[in-house]
């Protein structure tokens, strides 16, 4: 990223109106994935530039927390992540207040189709990302060719779209309750039950995890 003054106020006012949730209309995501993406593993853990408090293994949940203080000299260093994350999209031609469902996508068969959850930047359960497909061999995800806009960054072109090609991680997900009646089961199975691209139902898992619609488990 070039040196320069960069306007990060939209920015800011994107991250004070996101309430954290990693669901498809919300805008804070991307911009707070660009600026984790820009530390390296120690420095999300630890006491430092980002960090105020270090992790605590006696308090997962809670920590690390509070942003660390600017310096007394120089630049401080959040305000400079927050610039290149500004830098980033501009670069991508995306707004600072794009939601994470314009941004984040799987590409199926032709049709993209909006993904919500995070990757390992984020720190959420419903973790999502792009990897080499090695468990399967299917050469229409190798042959998925992606230009990444910036260093430490994942948003890439992907033929005319541009954002997070998703494309690994939540595959099976089920939530089970034992009721007086027995067990009672709601699943997604995100990634189809068929190979074939022409079926009609090839589609209609992925959109059903897209749009958070439980699928009833019958055994």
């Amino acid at each position: 990223r070039s040196a320069s003054t960069v306007d990060i106020a939209p920015a800011c006012a994107v991250l004070a109106a996101w309430d954290g949730v990693y669901d498809l209309d919300r805008a804070g995501p991307v911009v707070w994935r660009e600026m984790m993406s820009q530390l390296n593993a120690p420095e999300l853990r630890n006491q430092g530039r980002l960090w105020a408090e270090p992790f605590d293994p006696k308090h997962p949940v809670d920590t690390p927390s509070g942003l660390a203080p600017a310096p007394p000299d120089g630049p401080d260093p959040i305000l400079q992540f927050l610039a290149g994350t500004v830098q980033t999209l501009q670069a991508a031609g995306l707004p600072v207040d794009v939601t994470l469902g314009d941004a984040q996508f799987a590409l199926r068969h032709g049709t993209k189709v909006p993904i919500h959850g995070g990757n390992n930047f984020d720190g959420t359960t419903n973790v999502v990302g792009f990897g080499a497909p090695g468990s399967i061999l299917d050469p229409a995800f190798d042959e998925t060719k992606r230009e990444l806009v910036a260093p430490n960054s994942q948003l890439a072109h992907v033929g005319s779209d541009t954002g997070y090609l998703v494309n690994t991680g939540t595959s099976f997900l089920m939530a089970l309750a034992f009721t007086d009646d027995g067990p009672q089961a709601r699943g997604f199975l995100d990634y189809s039950n068929t190979e074939d691209r022409t079926d009609p139902n090839y589609l209609e898992a992925t959109q059903r995890y897209s749009a958070k619609d439980w699928r009833t488990v019958a055994w």
